[in-house]
């Protein structure tokens, strides 16, 4: 599928994205950081522009959690204009307490 591949947001983070059907595998990884396994799902049965979601558990940046994307694929009229703009919700462990839930927003381009 044409979301196959690596991308990068202006954070420099890495996600290499494969399918298989309408599932999601591939990496996520930040600037300087470890590759962290992710999984997914991307709606098949969208005649463009499909949503996606992938999750991704161990270190995001400085803490340890779970962080979930969910957005949209942008087909774009060429390659060069191709993005993803994804929410996530980064909820990190915290011993003892109830833990953090952050919420941002990624825009990532096509790398290759």
């Amino acid at each position: 599928m044409a979301i196959d591949g690596t991308w990068t947001n202006i954070f420099g983070s890495i996600l290499t994205l494969a399918t298989n059907g309408n599932s999601l595998t591939g990496t996520f990884q930040i600037a300087g950081g470890s590759p962290s396994p992710l999984i997914g799902f991307i709606n098949t049965d969208a005649e463009a522009d499909p949503a996606v979601g992938w999750v991704v558990l161990g270190q995001t940046g400085t803490v340890d959690g779970v962080t979930s994307w969910a957005g949209q694929y942008y087909s774009g009229a060429n390659p060069s204009l191709e993005t993803i703009i994804a929410i996530w919700l980064l909820h990190s462990e915290t011993p003892g307490q109830p833990g953090i839930t952050q919420v941002g927003q990624d825009i990532y381009g096509r790398t290759s």
